[in-house]
């Protein structure tokens, strides 16, 4: 959530984390989507790629 202060690409988020697996970084962002911290309005019309934006919401951890 620090990292992640304006619209940011998973790709950008990836190499700023590199771990060797993607899987831990993905499955972080995607339990902030699912708490609401994170949004990903793309992921309505748009596959998830490394495009994908992830942004704020303003939520509270």
């Amino acid at each position: 959530m620090k990292f992640i202060k304006e619209p940011t690409q998973l790709s950008r988020i990836e190499r700023e984390f590199v771990t060797g697996d993607p899987t831990i970084i993905r499955a972080a962002l995607f339990h902030l989507l699912h708490q609401g911290l994170l949004a990903a309005p793309s992921l309505h019309v748009e596959p998830f790629s490394y495009l994908t934006y992830f942004e704020p919401t303003g939520g509270v951890l």
